[in-house]
Parts: structure tokens; C-alpha cells; sequence
């Protein structure tokens, strides 16, 4: 059993928000291979001092989930797959069903240092059809042990999302492509009841031939999990 609580600051109030996640999951682990199946819900609220709830995108989230890592030599791979229904509280519209399947590769460049790589696809079916879409996406990241209790790590990654219909008032679908940079930072000595804090900067690039859906931010935060 998993619980994740966030809280996400930013400059602009009515952005602030709090998510909140269970999950349960079910492990089988074997010689060289894990099999994990598992349903989660997570709530997101947001603070909406500044406008009315109909402008605020809080939503719950009910899905199943599914891994299988497994080890073949040095190489470890891993597939994993999921099935999501997302319920907005104030957006009816945004309601939708997601599905995503990533495949996953990772191996030793050193005694300390792990490489990792992998992509999948996607698919979201919200009730407005010119948001309907299907993406694919790429990653590559590494991780260094730098001491015995000093973890660092850096990903890249690439997404593409072309949509099923023309968008509202123009005659063509919307194309987004996402860019995004991340860093990461533990130290196992570093406890705070029992959880080791883990602390990430990514920065997004998101650009999309619809104005709207145009923007770049930089996020950065501490998160803590308690796992049993």
C-alpha cells in the first residue's frame, strides 16, 4: 500500500493545488522477473481564490495498473501498462478515459552508473472530440551513485500528440510536442519519519500549433513516500 500527499506553489494563485493518492497493490515476485498489478485514486484540488469553481480543473482519478520488470543478464526491461478514467469536479466536458502501454530497457555503465531508456504510446478519449488524441513518446535517463548514500539522476524526454479532430473555430487538429529536462538528488542518510526525501527540478518545453496550449515552466519539489 502506497499514500502520496503534494502540494504544488506556484506565483499564480489560482495554479496551487494539492493532490492526494492511494494505491494497492499486488506483487509476484520471481527469479529475475516481478509481476505488479494494482488500483490507485488520486484527487487533485486546486485553490481557486481567484475565480469561479467552473474555471478551477479539479479532478479524481480512478485507475488500474500493471508492470513487469525483468532481468535478462546486466539488462533489465521492464513493460508496463495502464488504465485510467479521469473525473473533473467542475469540467464535465474534460471527463475521459487514458490508456498508455511504455516498454522500458535499462543497463550498467559502470559499478555506479545505470542507463536507461525506453518510449511508449497513449491514447486519451475525452468527451470533446477535438481533444481526443493518440502520443508516443521517448526517454532516455542516467543515474550515478555518487557515494554510498548519494544518489543523482538526469532524463530526457521527448512527446508527440496528434489529435483526432479539427480544434474549435479552425479548419485543422491540434499537434502538441513536449520537451522535458529533470534532475534529481537522495541521500539515504537524509530521513524525515522513516522516508527519504528525493528532490526533483524538471523543466518543460510544450509547444503545439494552437497558441492556447503554448508554455514553458520549470517545477521543483521534495517528495516523500511511505511504503509498507
Amino acid at each position: 500500500m502506497t499514500g502520496l500527499l503534494a502540494r504544488e506553489w506556484f506565483a499564480e494563485r489560482d495554479l496551487r493545488h494539492m493532490s492526494a493518492t492511494a494505491r494497492v497493490d499486488v506483487v509476484d515476485r520471481r527469479q529475475g522477473q516481478t509481476f505488479r498489478f494494482g488500483a490507485y485514486v488520486t484527487h487533485t484540488h486546486h485553490d481557486g481564490r481567484d475565480g469561479p469553481p467552473s474555471s478551477l480543473p479539479d479532478a479524481t482519478r480512478y485507475g488500474l495498473r500493471g508492470a513487469w520488470p525483468w532481468d535478462d543478464g546486466d539488462m533489465r526491461r521492464g513493460l508496463r501498462g495502464k488504465l485510467e478514467y479521469r473525473d473533473y469536479v467542475h469540467q464535465d466536458a474534460r471527463d475521459a478515459g487514458f490508456a498508455s502501454v511504455d516498454l522500458d530497457w535499462s543497463r550498467p555503465l559502470s559499478d555506479r552508473t545505470r542507463l536507461s531508456w525506453g518510449g511508449g504510446v497513449e491514447h486519451m478519449r475525452p468527451a470533446l472530440s477535438y481533444q481526443r488524441y493518440w502520443g508516443a513518446n521517448a526517454h532516455m535517463g542516467v543515474t550515478r551513485q555518487v557515494t554510498d548514500t548519494t544518489r543523482l539522476g538526469a532524463t530526457a524526454r521527448l512527446a508527440l500528440r496528434r489529435y483526432d479532430h479539427d480544434f474549435a473555430s479552425v479548419d485543422y487538429a491540434r499537434t502538441d510536442e513536449i520537451f522535458k529536462l529533470g534532475l534529481s538528488a537522495s541521500n539515504s542518510q537524509i530521513r524525515v519519519a522513516g522516508a527519504v526525501p528525493k528532490l526533483t527540478c524538471s523543466h518543460t518545453e510544450h509547444r503545439s500549433n494552437i497558441a492556447l496550449y503554448q508554455t514553458r515552466y520549470t517545477d521543483c519539489g521534495v517528495t516523500f513516500s511511505f511504503d509498507s
